[in-house]
C-alpha cells in the first residue's frame, strides 16, 4: 500500500475540510499529529489555515496541542504567528498569546492548561523536566526556586561552565537575572558561584553584544540599592565601563519607566538612581575606595582596591617626608597610617603587615 500517497490524501481533506470553515466535530476525526506539522504548497501549516480562516477556538486548540511547535513556525510570508492577533481583543487572540509566550519559556503545563492534554504535550513536558533546562532558561521563566536550587548543585560540585554559558546576545544567566528583577538572593548566589570559577573569569565583566554589564542592565531595568550596591561591591570597575555606544551605568539611570502606574514615584526613582549612580562613579574616578566601601558595604575587592590605594599612598608619602628630611613628620605619618590601616583594614592582615614592615625599616634610615 501507498501510505505516503494515502497520507497525501488525508493531508488534502484536512486542508479542504479548514478552508471551508468546518466546525470542530468535522475537523477533528480528521486530525493527526503528523499532518498538522505538513506545509502545504504555499508554505502555511494547518495551524496557519484555520487561523486564515477564523476557524473556532475550539479548532485551533486542538491544532495547538497536537502540533505546539506549529506556534514558532513561520508562514509562507516568514511571518510569526502574531500576524494573525487581532486588534480587537478576542478569545482566539488571547489563546495564540497565551500559548506562544507559553511554548517560548517551555511552559507546557500551561499549555496544556490552555488547550488540552495531547501525546505531544505530554512528551515535551516529560522531555522538559527542570533538570534538562538551561540555567538560562529558568531564569527566562522566573523560576527563582528552581534557580536558586540548580545554584545549590552547581556549587557543590564546584562546575561553573553553565553559569558563564552567553544566549545570542552575549548575555549570561546573570545578565537575564538582573533584567527580570530576580531576588537578591539569587544574583548573591549566582556570583558566589561564579567566584569558584578555576579560570579567575569574572561574570560581571561579561557583556552583552551591545557592550551592556550586568551593572548597565540594573541600571536600565529596575531601581533596586540593594542590587546595584551588591553589583558595584564586587566589580566596582563596572561603573566606568562603556557600551558600544559610550554609555556608562549612569547614563541608563536617565531612563524613566514609562508604563509606571505612578509617574511621581517613577521619576522620583529616577531621581534616586541618577544621584547614586554619580555618587558611585564620582568616588570610583577618584580612586575614593572608602568612599565606595561607606555606600556599599565591605566586601573583599572594595578592600584590596583601597588597600592597595592606601598602600601607594602611604609609600608616596613617607618616601617624600625622607626625601625632606624631615624626621618628626615621617613619625607622625607612621602614626596616622598604622591608626588607620588598624581600624580600616583588619581583614587585609597580609597587607597591615607589609606597610608596618615597610615603616619599621625606615627606622634605620
Amino acid at each position: 500500500m501507498d501510505t505516503s500517497g494515502y497520507m497525501i490524501q488525508e493531508f488534502e481533506a484536512l486542508c479542504a475540510t479548514i478552508t471551508a470553515g468546518s466546525e470542530y466535530s468535522t475537523i477533528e476525526p480528521l486530525v493527526k499529529s503528523s499532518l498538522l506539522a505538513i506545509p502545504d504548497n504555499q508554505e502555511n501549516l494547518p495551524l496557519h489555515l484555520a487561523l486564515e480562516h477564523q476557524c473556532e477556538e475550539s479548532v485551533i486548540k486542538l491544532m495547538i496541542r497536537e502540533n505546539p511547535a506549529a506556534l514558532i513556525c513561520p508562514d509562507n510570508g516568514n511571518g510569526d504567528i502574531f500576524r494573525f492577533v487581532e486588534e480587537s481583543a478576542s478569545a482566539v487572540s488571547f489563546l495564540l498569546v497565551r500559548s506562544y509566550n507559553a511554548y517560548k519559556k517551555h511552559h507546557f503545563e500551561h499549555l496544556v492548561e490552555l488547550c488540552g492534554t495531547s501525546a505531544p504535550l505530554l512528551a515535551l513536558i516529560a522531555a522538559h523536566t527542570e533538570d534538562s533546562l538551561s540555567l538560562d532558561v529558568l531564569c527566562f521563566r522566573k523560576d527563582w526556586p528552581a534557580v536558586q536550587s540548580r545554584l545549590h548543585r552547581l556549587r557543590a560540585r564546584a562546575a561553573v561552565d553553565e553559569i558563564f554559558a552567553q544566549d545570542g546576545n552575549g548575555g549570561t544567566a546573570l545578565a537575564r537575572a538582573v533584567a527580570d528583577e530576580a531576588p537578591l538572593a539569587v544574583l548573591e548566589s549566582m556570583i558566589v558561584v561564579s567566584g569558584m570559577d578555576g579560570e579567575k573569569r569574572n561574570i560581571l565583566d561579561i557583556a552583552t553584544i551591545d557592550g551592556c554589564l550586568p551593572l548597565h542592565l540594573a541600571a536600565l531595568f529596575r531601581f533596586d540599592q540593594g542590587v546595584i550596591e551588591l553589583l558595584v561591591r564586587n566589580y566596582p570597575r563596572g561603573l566606568l565601563a562603556e557600551t558600544v555606544n559610550g554609555q556608562t551605568p549612569g547614563h541608563f539611570a536617565n531612563v524613566c519607566d514609562g508604563a509606571a502606574a505612578d509617574v511621581d514615584v517613577a521619576y522620583e526613582d529616577v531621581f534616586r538612581k541618577k544621584t547614586m549612580m554619580k555618587q558611585l562613579e564620582s568616588a570610583y574616578s577618584r580612586r575614593d575606595y572608602l568612599q565606595l566601601m561607606t555606600i556599599c558595604a565591605t566586601s573583599p575587592t572594595l578592600i584590596r582596591l583601597h588597600s592597595y590605594s592606601l598602600r601607594v599612598a602611604t609609600m608616596a608619602c613617607v618616601e617624600r617626608t625622607i626625601a625632606m628630611q624631615e624626621k618628626p613628620k615621617v613619625d607622625e605619618v607612621t602614626k596616622k597610617v598604622v591608626w588607620l590601616l588598624q581600624s580600616i583594614l583588619e581583614r587585609e592582615k597580609g597587607i597591615v603587615r607589609d606597610i608596618l614592615s615597610y615603616l619599621g625599616g625606615l627606622n634605620g634610615r
